[in-house]
């Protein structure tokens, strides 16, 4: 069994690793975003609100990441400082019931013995920052074999936990791989239940039920928490940076988390990295996350990586930057979402005309049931 701890057992030098790594991840956020409001000055025709500012910052979850400091010697956020402060509060707030709540569920599941994981969300910020209040996680992710899902649904709803009407059509159970599970107590998270960690029309990781053999153990007080190994919550990290460019919503939240991971990650490694990605037929995803991560971090170590990775090149780097920070805008060139589908298929005819169909007939059981509800 793999353990680890953030806070309780970890070495002095593994704390002082994660820590520079996140100031790392702060510093070059801040200037990522210090550029970016240089260049909207310089070219945009309407200066944007204190609101639609806050929503830039608020849709691509990083409020939190931003220091005192940068805000106050930044005018543009100074004038937004409340909104600012309670974006924070509300983030303890949604993170510390959902902390609570993860104690009940992994208790239910594995008093049912269930397989699982917990992924993204609350803990992942405690693995990856050490700090469990960095973004909003409003929702439980739970990593389950498909045989089990059914089984763990039921007993989810043991907690008092219901699945609305419209998450029991054919569209969430067999395509999305995942159902939403809500509270019938107001402000606890809803739980997401996946056997799946991508929709229809976009490449998927192979063997998703090696990811739950191969998880390790979070110490969340005195609870051992399954939790995904760190080569695979780097895959869901990819996994959420092109979901988030085919739905065009803002992603840096992802992209830092994927820069995180390869900060620490030594160069020897990077070959166990790329057989991972090829393990799980998932190696265009995995060079275009190195790729858009080099773009905005723009750090030496990482620009190594990205020497020789061509992905996409049809988008530069410009574009790219304003897809992923502020997709609201009309970029320059937006890929169309079979191109991206295609490249990230590594071109192959075969997983394209298998993403393609399933993403058909995804689309066909989604309207059967928006007719059937008029």
């Amino acid at each position: 069994m793999n353990n680890f701890s953030i806070g309780n057992g970890d070495s002095t030098h593994s704390k002082n690793a994660q820590t520079d790594t996140f100031e790392q991840a702060r510093s070059h956020l801040e200037f990522f975003i210090k550029q970016q409001f240089n260049l909207m000055s310089e070219t945009s025709e309407k200066k944007l609100s204190s609101i639609e500012l806050f929503d830039l910052l608020r849709f691509n979850k990083i409020p939190n990441f931003l220091t005192d400091g940068f805000i106050q010697s930044n005018r543009e956020l100074f004038v937004i400082e409340n909104q600012l402060r309670s974006y924070q509060l509300r983030t303890k707030f949604l993170n510390a019931k959902g902390l609570w709540q993860i104690e009940k569920v992994v208790k239910t599941l594995t008093e049912n013995e269930i397989d699982f994981v917990i992924f993204k969300g609350v803990l992942a910020q405690g693995i990856r920052y050490q700090n469990y209040f960095l973004r909003p996680a409003g929702d439980i992710d739970i990593l389950v074999q498909r045989s089990s899902f059914t089984k763990a649904k039921h007993a989810l709803k043991s907690l008092d936990y219901f699945v609305q009407p419209a998450h029991e059509t054919r569209w969430w159970t067999e395509y999305m791989g995942e159902q939403h599970l809500v509270s019938k107590t107001p402000d606890n998270p809803k739980i997401d239940l996946h056997y799946r960690i991508q929709k229809p029309g976009l490449p998927q990781p192979r063997f998703i039920e090696d990811f739950i053999k191969r998880k390790q153990f979070y110490k969340l007080g005195d609870l051992d928490v399954p939790v995904l190994a760190e080569i695979d919550a780097f895959l869901v990290s990819a996994a959420s940076i092109v979901k988030a460019i085919f739905n065009r919503e803002a992603c840096l939240d992802h992209v830092t988390d994927a820069f995180v991971f390869l900060q620490n990650l030594r160069l020897e490694d990077l070959n166990s990295l790329e057989r991972h990605a090829e393990k799980h037929d998932y190696k265009q995803v995995v060079q275009f996350t190195i790729r858009i991560v080099d773009i905005i971090f723009d750090d030496l170590r990482i620009s190594n990586m990205a020497q020789k990775i061509t992905i996409l090149n049809s988008i530069d780097d410009e574009t790219l930057k304003c897809i992923i920070f502020r997709p609201q805008r009309e970029a320059s060139y937006w890929p169309r979402r079979r191109s991206l589908l295609w490249e990230l298929s590594g071109r192959s005819l075969t997983k394209f005309s298998y993403e393609s169909c399933r993403a058909l007939l995804a689309e066909i059981a989604r309207r059967i049931h928006q007719t059937n509800d008029k």
